[in-house]
């Protein structure tokens, strides 16, 4: 028997629960026991691992899912192209999304038609991303020049004002020490 067109697609396990204090825990399930949950979960531009124990979770709240883990790693890889321009870690949204897609798209193993085109559209997403984070230096450089031409701009005002608060307070010294020669 020869082997199947369609290789063995890997799977990862996701949770999702509740805490007791109201904040929601999600991500990737890394270990589980009777007493605490390991997750990988997204933290703004950074993947942490977190442990939780059981008592402080909402047990009725606990939900594990099995998903491709191509789509996992599709999801995160849209998560942080959707951070970027914010100017807040950008760099760092770039690279998490390019490494995730490029991750996603070597875990797609089958070779239908529709496999191919996912990997083909990944593809293009990474190379969109490459040009966007091309613009994004130009722009983030442009934008740090207008901010050194703000700051002079306003170093001069307030070397100016810090002149005249200081001349004024000379000014007042100067009277002062006059009344206290005349006392």
């Amino acid at each position: 028997i020869q082997g199947t067109s369609k290789a063995r697609m890997s799977t990862i396990r996701t949770v999702d629960f509740y805490l007791k204090d109201g904040k929601l825990i999600f991500g990737k399930l890394i270990a589980e026991d009777r007493n605490k949950v390991t997750v990988e979960q997204v933290e703004e531009s950074t993947l942490i691992v977190g442990t939780y124990s059981k008592r402080d979770m909402d047990a009725k709240t606990l939900q594990v899912k099995t998903i491709a883990e191509s789509k996992y790693y599709e999801d995160l890889a849209e998560y942080f192209a959707g951070r970027a321009w914010d100017f807040k870690d950008d760099p760092d949204d770039f690279i998490q999304a390019i490494r995730c897609y490029e991750r996603a798209r070597k875990l797609i193993t089958g070779t239908s038609e529709l496999d191919a085109e996912r990997v083909k559209q990944m593809g293009d997403k990474v190379a969109q991303l490459e040009a966007d984070r091309i613009v994004w230096e130009k722009q983030a450089q442009s934008r740090a020049k207008l901010k050194e031409l703000e700051f002079q701009v306003q170093f001069e005002t307030r070397f100016k004002e810090l002149g005249e608060k200081i001349e004024a307070s000379s000014q007042k010294i100067e009277q002062a020490v006059a009344r206290l020669d005349k006392a």
